[in-house]
């Protein structure tokens, strides 16, 4: 279907403002209609490869709209569906955060029962406290340079985590911090099955990412393209992707994404 010079202008628009892709206007959704029933956004980015899809997005900040937020989840999220005023921080994987009274470098989170990664496997405090080892603690037999370069620096108060029970994990500050959940919104939570299945490599998890976003991983073309596949088993209602799929197109040249949208 042609596309009026409406849409396209909103796409530019949207493209140029940082869209938050799992929450796609349904104003935009007849431009992405491809067939009978199925919705498909093809999105030209301005990098030379796809972001990291392990769990810990490189390539900035801007990259975790891409397969940051898509495929996986903090465990304190920012506010995402509102626009007449600054956003706050909700609860996502986490669904309560608080400080000890007795120890207030004591942070105390309560963890969301029923949630699944895209393999099937259960999220809980043992897959948080492997996510902290990844990419904090050096000697964890997983521990990833790649994914720890990216978030460690965004982590700077977390001195200690340790788990308390089945759905609840402590994490102690270097010093009393009352931003510190701020921090958090940086730390994706990928799944430990998965890497397991997959035989501890890190090189085929991004292949075959997992974890419990919106959207999971379909086809990944390195230095080309990445699709991602709704996640029809979501948990989270209000982020339910309005998409069927998203097709990630390296594009770094805007003459380049402007040629290619124009001629559909």
């Amino acid at each position: 279907m042609s596309m009026s010079r409406f849409s396209r202008r909103a796409l530019l628009g949207a493209g140029a403002s940082g869209l938050t892709l799992p929450l796609i206007p349904e104003a935009f959704s007849p431009a992405f209609a491809q067939g009978a029933g199925e919705r498909t956004l093809r999105y030209g980015i301005s990098m030379a490869d796809i972001p990291q899809t392990t769990g810990q997005p490189d390539r900035g900040a801007g990259a975790y709209q891409f397969t940051g937020y898509t495929l996986y989840d903090p465990l304190v999220a920012w506010e995402m569906d509102v626009a007449d005023r600054p956003g706050k921080l909700v609860p996502s994987l986490a669904t309560s955060w608080e400080t000890d009274p007795a120890d207030r470098k004591r942070w105390i989170f309560k963890l969301r029962a029923g949630v699944k990664f895209h393999d099937g496997s259960d999220f809980d405090a043992d897959a948080v406290i492997w996510n902290f080892e990844k990419v904090l603690n050096q000697q964890a037999p997983h521990f990833d340079n790649r994914q720890a370069a990216q978030v460690r620096p965004r982590l700077p108060s977390v001195a200690t985590w340790r788990k308390i029970d089945a759905m609840t994990v402590e994490v102690t500050t270097k010093a009393v911090d009352s931003i510190f959940p701020y921090q958090m919104l940086w730390f994706l939570i990928s799944s430990p099955a998965q890497y397991e299945r997959l035989g501890r490599s890190w090189e085929r998890f991004a292949n075959e990412p997992s974890g419990t976003g919106p959207f999971r991983m379909g086809r990944l073309v390195p230095r080309a393209s990445a699709e991602l596949l709704r996640n029809i088993n979501y948990w989270n209602p209000a982020r339910m992707a309005k998409v069927d799929r998203i097709v990630l197109v390296c594009a770094p040249e805007a003459v380049t994404r402007s040629n290619a949208l124009l001629t559909g």
